[in-house]
């Protein structure tokens, strides 16, 4: 066993990384726990993750609720029912094409350079105005 002391919790996150890259256990004594379980940490994770892979539906809930926008359940199943019918749209007429992302999705939704198909239907058809301004306000 090893014990690491050190003076500050600001020095704590340079130390978890590397253990948690080294797939190393590892106890945090103190009242700070440990960098990645803190919410904020978790919060910046999850629009990397979101990122990274557009189709990640926790990290899709997770950075709709944070920081709170006034997303609730409702305007959220408007967003992904619009992005069904979008993926719909590219499996039977572009099937040779990537289907987007929702988070392409999203990001059409103010610059439709993103998805240039001119046959893919309006957000306004499967959301509703409030819904809307929420995503895109």
């Amino acid at each position: 066993s090893v014990a690491i002391i050190y003076r500050t919790n600001a020095q704590s996150r340079a130390l978890e990384e590397a253990c948690v890259q080294l797939n190393l256990p590892y106890v945090i004594r103190g009242s700070a726990g440990t960098f990645y379980s803190r919410h904020e940490i978790k919060d910046c994770l999850c629009f990397l993750r979101w990122l990274y892979n557009g189709r990640d539906e926790s990290a899709i809930l997770r950075a709709a609720k944070t920081p709170s926008r006034g997303i609730g359940s409702k305007s959220l199943d408007e967003f992904l029912s619009y992005c069904s019918e979008v993926e719909k749209v590219y499996e039977s007429q572009y099937p040779n094409v990537a289907r987007p992302t929702p988070l392409d999705i999203l990001i059409s939704m103010t610059d439709r350079s993103v998805i240039p198909e001119k046959d893919i239907p309006s957000p306004s058809e499967f959301m509703s105005k409030r819904a809307l301004n929420r995503f895109v306000p």
